[in-house]
């Protein structure tokens, strides 16, 4: 798994983040993890606002791997809804 690379979390890298949990995934299955240390791992791999997003979490959500995996899902959902809100906001200027 040292391949695997840090996930900063910054805003408009929702395609880079889906590729990037693809291949914590892939990583995961690959050498038969145990969940405790999927959790572990995924904690190490976060920087920045994702880093901090972690941070917040419950421990019982961050020793959980299905329950991390969710609550990583959502927060991915926020780069989707921001970018959206942010292409919505430009045409509208546009249009005015």
């Amino acid at each position: 798994m040292s391949e695997l690379k840090e996930f900063a979390g910054r805003e408009g890298d929702e395609d880079r983040a889906r590729a990037w949990l693809s291949k914590v995934k892939s990583a995961f299955m690959r050498d038969q993890a145990p969940d405790e240390e999927k959790c572990l791992v995924f904690g190490d791999l976060l920087t920045g606002s994702a880093r901090k997003w972690y941070q917040q979490l419950s421990r019982t959500t961050r020793s959980a791997w299905k329950d991390l995996l969710r609550s990583f899902q959502l927060y991915l959902r926020k780069f989707d809804e921001s970018m959206w809100n942010t292409s919505l906001k430009l045409s509208m200027t546009a249009i005015l």
